[in-house]
């Protein structure tokens, strides 16, 4: 948790700054270390190429020179020449092995009493040696005589090698009587037999070094190509045979077999050499007092098979590890540095782009808030119009409920309206009927009087019928006094509804145009049915009076009758008419109400539209607070939890 609060307070190019080095250092450190493994792989093979050019170049030279060296001897003991015991032939002869082979520095036959009966008199350049001194000696007690009468030999009968005595290398006592200095060499002795299988002397090769040293010397010269190379030569004893290394040895190219500078130091008894001594072979790093520098020691006991390994010789050769390595360790640290120089300009190149990419960020984030809180202001501008049109619709929705019970109303109040002013017109054609009877009647007095009693009654008929007509105008009147009423209220609801009553407003007001000139027209024939029946009740009056003078007013009934026929008649076309405006008003009441139906179910939609709109605005703010969230996060991860 303190690691995450750490990582939280840390501002994003810090963040970027810190993967960056640490990815750009582990990168940096593999490769260092690959590096590092690869100049070790490359310095191990150089050791592998270091060895097969010294070590294994020599075991195979030397253990070549040994196997001829071994077969030489026996060879020369073969030779018929020792049979015949000519003094000056055989010292011919080995005159002859010396200068051809040029390594024997003495070829010495002696009987099996150990006495001298000849040898070479030249050397290998044929200058003359103190061979006197050699034949005055006897040689019975010498260690290589014993073993080559007794048959005793150097052998390694697997690798062929038999019938041969072998004397590791020393300085010859032999060659220091005949030459007058002391010389490093090596005996290769056999006993010598007649043809009857007779052992009749002992004869042995004192091969100076120069067979082993040459080799060390071809070596040395192509295998080095600096002087710091050192090639030794030990014997089984450790005892260094050869140790040629020029730059040890004032730069001299030839092989000092007496020079022991390594005696001189700690080498030999040293852990190293205790170990080249242990194993046969291996390779190793170590600090050299001398050189005051660090070498590498690679060592092999000689095991060709041309070699008797019973011998164990060992070569080592050293070279400074500087050298050896020059090139990899080179490498290596031109790589390190190259990976350092890369680093820098890496780390350099983190620092830039992690300050652009926090630049970036900041950018993206100012704009990301700048949006945010310009969407979280439409979202509750949104609201509040979404929470203002729900009120609204639902207003309007309680509103259309109301007009549409008004509307339900006035259509009931219109077909009762229907009815009565069918019924009206029925009773008024009926009227219309019976004042054509009553001038038929009026026409009939002229010519007779008797029938006037008859038609005061019918006249009486007459009135009772205008009073059922001035009862009927006087339902018209009511109804279109509530038509009114009723008409006046829809325009109150549709003045409420505002857009959506315009057309009933319209509607209405022409409901109440109508319910006027109904009410007009009622007024009008209610007065007329008035003036009638007074008109009517005048002339019943007068006629019951004024029976006898009915031939005087018979005229003017019959205008009378006339008038009122015409008026029925006029009455009659008004309630048709109401009839039909009362038909057209219930045509119109229905299409209000069909048109109330659909405001109603446009004005459903329109809340549930309402609502939608109410749900996206509040999911709109929850979105703009997500987007603030988050943009504040994307903050805080740029710049830094600040405490």
């Amino acid at each position: 948790m303190l690691h995450l609060n750490f990582l939280d307070n840390m501002k994003l190019k810090n963040k970027l700054l810190i993967v960056g080095a640490l990815g750009l250092t582990i990168l940096s450190l593999i490769t260092i270390i690959i590096a590092i493994n690869n100049s070790k792989i490359q310095n191990n093979l150089a050791v592998e190429k270091f060895e097969s050019s010294t070590i294994q170049s020599l075991d195979k030279a030397i253990s070549a020179q040994f196997y001829e060296r071994y077969g030489d001897i026996q060879a020369f003991a073969v030779n018929s020449v020792l049979q015949e015991k000519n003094i000056q032939n055989i010292t011919e002869v080995f005159n002859s092995y010396s200068s051809t082979y040029g390594i024997y520095d003495i070829i010495l036959f002696v009987d099996t009493k150990g006495n001298y009966i000849a040898s070479n008199n030249k050397n290998a350049s044929g200058s003359a040696i103190n061979s006197s001194k050699l034949a005055s000696k006897n040689y019975s007690q010498e260690e290589w005589f014993i073993n080559a009468l007794s048959e005793k030999y150097t052998e390694n009968k697997t690798n062929g090698f038999a019938g041969t005595y072998f004397e590791d290398a020393k300085i010859d006592p032999l060659i220091e009587v005949a030459y007058g200095k002391k010389i490093l060499s090596t005996s290769f002795s056999t006993v010598v037999k007649n043809k009857s299988g007779e052992k009749i002397g002992v004869i042995t090769n004192r091969a100076n070094a120069s067979w082993f040293n040459d080799e060390i010397q071809y070596i040395y010269e192509n295998a080095s190509k600096e002087k710091e190379l050192e090639i030794m030569l030990l014997n089984k004893k450790g005892e260094i045979i050869v140790d040629y290394s020029p730059s040890r040895n004032s730069n001299k190219l030839e092989i000092d077999p007496f020079f022991k500078a390594r005696q001189s130091n700690q080498f030999f008894n040293s852990t190293p050499f205790k170990e080249i001594m242990s194993n046969k072979t291996d390779s190793m790093i170590y600090f050299d007092n001398d050189l005051k520098s660090e070498i590498n020691i690679s060592y092999k006991q000689i095991s060709n098979k041309k070699f008797i390994p019973e011998i164990e010789w060992r070569i080592v050769a050293t070279i400074p590890t500087n050298i050896l390595f020059g090139v990899n360790k080179r490498n290596a640290y031109l790589l390190i540095i190259t990976v350092c120089f890369i680093f820098i300009l890496s780390l350099i190149s983190v620092i830039l782009f992690s300050n652009f990419i926090s630049k970036l960020f900041l950018n993206s984030v100012k704009e990301l808030n700048h949006e945010s809180g310009v969407m979280n202001q439409i979202g509750d501008s949104l609201k509040k119009s979404s929470q203002f049109l729900n009120k609204a619709v639902e207003e309007q929705a309680a509103s259309l409920h109301e007009s549409t019970a008004a509307i339900n109303e006035i259509t009931s109040m219109v077909n009762r309206t229907t009815e009565n002013a069918n019924e009206s017109t029925k009773i008024a054609k009926d009227s219309s009927v019976k004042a054509e009877q009553g001038q038929k009647i009026m026409n009939d007095l002229v010519s007779s009087m008797e029938a006037i009693q008859e038609s005061s009654a019918q006249l009486q008929d007459f009135s009772n019928m205008i009073a059922q007509i001035h009862s009927k105008t006087a339902v018209i009147n009511d109804i279109v006094a509530k038509t009114e009423l009723l008409s006046l209220n829809a325009s109150i609801e549709s003045a409420r509804a505002g857009e959506h009553g315009k057309g009933f407003a319209v509607v209405a007001e022409e409901v109440g145009n109508l319910a006027k000139i109904s009410g007009k027209s009622a007024q009008e024939i209610q007065e007329l049915i008035a003036s009638s029946q007074e008109q009517v009740n005048k002339i019943l009056n007068i006629t019951k009076e004024r029976i006898n003078e009915g031939k005087k007013v018979t005229s003017i009934a019959k205008e009378t009758f006339q008038t009122i026929n015409n008026n029925i008649q006029s009455l009659s076309m008004v309630m048709e008419q109401i009839f039909n405006a009362t038909k057209e008003q219930e045509i119109g009441v229905r299409q209000i109400s069909i048109t109330m139906g659909q405001i109603d179910k446009i004005t459903q939609k329109c809340q549930e539209s309402a609502n939608t709109s109410l749900e996206i605005s509040n999911n709109v703010i929850k979105q703009s607070q997500n987007i603030e969230s988050s943009s504040h996060k994307i903050e805080i991860l740029i710049k830094g939890k600040v405490s």
